[in-house]
């Protein structure tokens, strides 16, 4: 609730968004970046005028490596906004550059992503045929293999150990812990992107940069 003269507004509202801004890189650090994104957005509602804020959200938009295309599309719109408020500024238009690598690169992984996806089905499907597996009608029910199933475990067994030398303060060891869930994170989402892959959730941008042959 910001009461008073406007000079004292001015110092509490310049404040609050330091500390949000503090706030937004603490999480960033963490890989928190819906919380990062969060800080910002307040920072915003409370002074559109802040073109270092437009600029940090479009920053945590774009080191977020496991959000989608659209959430890329929303990072450009920041950094234009940013870069609207203070053209003078070079390290919005550094930040540009590197949405637009980002934006490529990304839509590059997706497309041999997908076109990987759908060598390996056409693989199993052969196999199958040659086993005899499918034909005829036949529906075969398809279970988790077993190494979904233990990654699950481990997932489990990563952010115990995480929450265990957080709470006996052991920061000898608690580094060492988050690094160490954070890499296997990285494995266990790409785990989960191949066993949920839904074709009809593949985002327009990627769509136009498939093959004829894959579409």
């Amino acid at each position: 609730d910001l009461k008073g003269d406007d000079c004292e507004i001015d110092t509490r509202l310049a404040a609050i968004v330091n500390i949000l801004l503090n706030m937004f890189h603490a999480y960033m650090m963490l890989f928190h970046y819906k919380e990062a994104i969060s800080c910002v957005d307040e920072v915003i509602r409370l002074t559109d005028l802040s073109a270092e804020a437009y600029y940090r959200r479009s920053q945590a938009r774009t080191f977020n490596k496991r959000a989608p295309i659209s959430d890329l599309e929303l990072a450009f719109e920041d950094i234009n906004t940013a870069i609207e408020k203070k053209p003078e500024e070079e390290r919005f238009k550094k930040h540009k550059a590197l949405l637009e690598k980002t934006m490529e690169d990304r839509i590059k992984a997706e497309v041999e992503f997908i076109s990987e996806l759908l060598q390996m089905g056409k693989r199993v499907v052969e196999f199958k045929k040659e086993k005899g597996i499918l034909g005829g009608g036949q529906q075969t029910l398809l279970e988790y293999p077993t190494e979904v199933k233990i990654y699950r475990v481990m997932k489990k067994k990563y952010a115990d150990a995480v929450e265990f030398f957080r709470d006996t303060e052991d920061l000898k060891q608690l580094p060492t812990a988050i690094k160490e869930f954070q890499k296997f994170s990285d494995q266990y989402q790409e785990m989960r992107k191949f066993m949920h892959f839904n074709v009809n959730q593949i985002e327009d941008k990627i769509k136009e940069a498939l093959d004829e042959e894959t579409k």
